[in-house]
């Protein structure tokens, strides 16, 4: 054969490789059918820690696909359906080699706001389940603990509460006091409130509110002074040892600005926190005209709560109004979910809550409420005087120019009896 015949010849032969490659590719993405796929499949996971779920192509039984995971639009990861799922083997017929279990990407582990794709193969057609907002961040490992409140009055016996708190890794937050469960979620931005003694809850929005001109305003200004830092203590449950830090706040909230009575007489809130669980471990807020509360995390687990500790139970009733606790007494004695709120706030993520206070008695009502906050704290009330609730919306500002971790807001009620009630609310920032 001559060599102007030998290239010929060459050039025949891949020519025909190049065809049947391009052929195989087409029949490979028809499934090796040569028809439309006919997809079927479902996200059992879209989370911060994995993603997952099965899928397959009905007009293929029997062969794994790969499936496509976008994160706002861009792809960031994909993988094969080839883990066995005899669930899904008995729905489709075969052999059930159809799962797929990915580590969420790092990428959307940043704090913000992520919507979550996952599709069949490289195609734009969504498993079911999917899209899904999420907010992930690397920083607070989702953990539960006992959260032991211990008091002790200047005069009287001491006596402690044990309340129950939660944290997933979307950032959801559960704390439960006996009988009522505060759950605050930033994916859905919303707060939930449950009452297990009348199976009532009722549903908040967390979102920046407007003001509420009927109520004075929060008063701008540091209402919080430096403090020399708290001596050696190791929660019990840090692993890599804690940092301590300390402030001065006014112990007593009159109805009218501060005076100089009031901002003599301080209260000493030390914090002790473990950055491995970026959690308040150990906190003590001594106060020279009611005594000492101690308030520690311990034990503690570490690993994602069961989603039903953030869910509605079953059987409940929603009554966003809490009409249900009217009548709870003779006096309007006012009623406090969680006192302290501690608010943690971490990276890009603020911290951020809504507290929720109650008059017991019926027909009675909040007729006034003065808000005192440091340079790291915004406060806004939600409700109107006048009505039986009151709501105050708290969030981190992150302020650059406060260095200090530890920031305070304290919170004056008067109901429509004349009695005053005063809370203490404590921001910690772990960076």
């Amino acid at each position: 054969m001559t060599r102007f015949h030998r290239r010929s010849f060459l050039v025949i032969i891949l020519t025909f490789a190049a065809f049947l490659g391009a052929n195989n590719k087409i029949l490979a993405q028809n499934n090796f059918t040569g028809r439309t796929p006919n997809y079927a499949g479902y996200a059992d996971r879209i989370g911060c820690d994995i993603i997952g779920g099965w899928a397959a192509d009905r007009n293929a039984l029997n062969t794994s696909i790969p499936v496509s995971i976008y994160s706002d639009g861009a792809l960031v990861a994909t993988a094969l359906a080839n883990r066995s799922r005899p669930d899904v083997g008995s729905y489709l017929g075969d052999n059930g080699l159809h799962g797929f279990t990915v580590a969420t990407p790092a990428g959307i582990s940043d704090g913000n706001a992520h919507q979550v794709r996952v599709v069949f193969d490289s195609s734009t057609v969504d498993l079911s389940n999917s899209p899904a907002a999420v907010i992930c961040t690397s920083g607070p490992p989702p953990l539960c603990a006992y959260h032991q409140i211990k008091t002790t009055p200047n005069q009287g016996p001491s006596y402690s509460v044990v309340n129950y708190f939660c944290r997933d890794r979307e950032l959801r937050t559960s704390y439960d006091t006996g009988r009522y469960v505060t759950v605050i979620d930033p994916v859905a931005h919303e707060t939930r409130l449950f009452d297990k003694l009348t199976a009532m809850y009722g549903v908040f929005s967390s979102t920046s509110p407007g003001a509420v001109s009927d109520y004075d305003t929060a008063i701008s200004g540091d209402s919080t002074a430096t403090a020399p830092p708290p001596p050696p203590h190791t929660p019990t449950s840090c692993p890599t040892g804690n940092d301590g830090w300390s402030v001065q706040t006014p112990s007593t909230i009159h109805n009218t600005a501060l005076s100089a009575s009031a901002s003599a007489s301080s209260q000493i809130v030390n914090v002790w926190t473990c950055s491995q669980y970026v959690l308040p471990m150990y906190l003590e807020i001594v106060d020279p005209n009611f005594g000492k509360t101690d308030l520690e995390f311990d034990p503690i687990t570490l690993g994602d709560p069961a989603p039903q500790t953030f869910a509605v139970p079953a059987g409940y009733i929603r009554d966003d109004s809490f009409s249900w606790l009217a009548g709870f007494g003779s006096s309007c004695a006012v009623q406090q979910p969680v006192d302290p709120v501690i608010l943690v706030s971490s990276g890009p993520q603020a911290a951020q809550a809504l507290i929720t206070a109650m008059t017991a008695g019926s027909g009675c009502s909040f007729t006034d409420a003065r808000i005192f906050t440091g340079r790291s704290v915004s406060a806004m009330p939600v409700t109107s005087r006048y009505s039986p609730i009151f709501q105050l919306a708290l969030w981190d500002n992150g302020d650059p120019q406060y260095p200090n971790a530890v920031d305070t807001a304290q919170v004056s009620l008067t109901t429509s009896d004349g009695s005053v009630s005063n809370h203490l609310v404590i921001l910690l920032k772990i960076k």
